[in-house]
């Protein structure tokens, strides 16, 4: 939520949106150098999702996070998809595949998620939907425990599983991933916030929670 409320800057202008956040990106990178820098002897773990979708300001600012915590101890973990945005340039850093879930790993996370007990077959039919993709496993078995026990099917298509969770989201939450989607991969909020007519602040709850 800090990150959030850093990042939406008032403004009477809509058109000076991105200017102003990109402003405030110092009061940024020092309010997280601040928090991680508060308890110096505590080990920390900074975790940084889906980094193959990383623009290039945000990519400034993780690799500026880096450089001043450098003498922390700090565990940083970076996520990605393999491709050519994956790379940060961080010294030293030790890269681990991650393959997709034999048999065994499937059944121990559907049996952590899962509100029902579910047959062998079942599991069997759900790890070769699935591919072993621990993503994929978890939105399914999501899905499965919100539908009736009557209607439980295994969706060939994570984006299946995908639509159906975006089907059960409030009207004003379901706008604002429209609007969304139409800007870009990559947009500021503040536009957003313009595009949706919504107050930064409540823009910010909606993200959190859709997040």
């Amino acid at each position: 939520s800090m990150a959030i409320d850093l990042l939406f800057t008032s403004t009477s202008d809509p058109f000076l949106g991105p200017v102003a956040t990109l402003r405030n990106l110092d009061a940024f990178v020092d309010a997280i150098v601040g928090a991680l820098a508060t308890d110096r002897g505590m080990p920390m773990v900074l975790a940084v999702d889906d980094l193959h979708s990383i623009d290039s300001v945000s990519r400034g600012v993780l690799t500026r996070v880096l450089s001043a915590t450098e003498s922390l101890p700090m565990l940083v973990l970076l996520t990605t998809r393999p491709g050519p945005n994956a790379r940060v340039g961080v010294p030293g850093a030790t890269l681990t595949r991650l393959d997709p879930l034999e048999l065994d790993g499937t059944e121990q996370l559907i049996q952590q998620l899962s509100h029902r007990a579910l047959s062998p077959e079942m599991i069997q039919l759900i790890h070769n939907r699935t591919g072993g993709n621990p993503f994929f496993i978890e939105e399914t078995i999501r899905s499965l425990n919100a539908a009736p026990t009557s209607e439980i099917t295994v969706p060939e298509l994570v984006q299946t599983v995908v639509a159906a969770r975006i089907d059960r989201l409030t009207r004003g939450d379901r706008e604002v991933l429209l609007a969304a989607s139409v800007i870009g991969l990559i947009f500021d909020a503040l536009t957003l916030a313009a595009v949706v007519g919504s107050e930064p602040t409540a823009l910010a709850d909606t993200l959190t929670r859709l997040v």
